[in-house]
């Protein structure tokens, strides 16, 4: 499922960027906050923990949307970086921004959100 959110993050960046509605950084957080929205809605079902505690599972869904925030920030400073510093393309600053939030995520997700006992 989160290759679908990636393509709906990585269709909406291009589409947004290349029509020029906004510049690649800010398309960039709007495709980013896309894909998450599309996975919430999927992980909200399959992934995150049936607790009996209302206060667990809302600390729970607000680690989540924090570690949102930080893959925003990270893929907005990426694609900024890329673009104004290394005078990449839109398809390389994606492309590391990927990468880089995937990891910088994934490890917060992992360690925080979602750890494992």
């Amino acid at each position: 499922m989160s290759i679908f959110a990636l393509l709906l993050d990585t269709s909406v960046y291009l589409v947004i960027s290349i029509t020029g509605l906004l510049g690649p950084e800010n398309a960039s957080v709007i495709g980013y906050s896309c894909g998450l929205i599309f996975a919430y809605v999927y992980m909200k079902k399959y992934v995150f923990r049936k607790y009996k505690e209302k206060n667990k599972k809302k600390i729970e869904i607000i680690l989540f949307t924090f570690s949102g925030l930080i893959g925003v920030i990270v893929t907005y400073l990426t694609v900024y970086a890329w673009i104004r510093f290394l005078n990449e393309s839109l398809y390389w600053s994606k492309f590391f921004a990927v990468i880089i939030s995937f990891f910088v995520v994934y490890i917060f997700r992992r360690k925080i959100v979602f750890p494992v006992a």
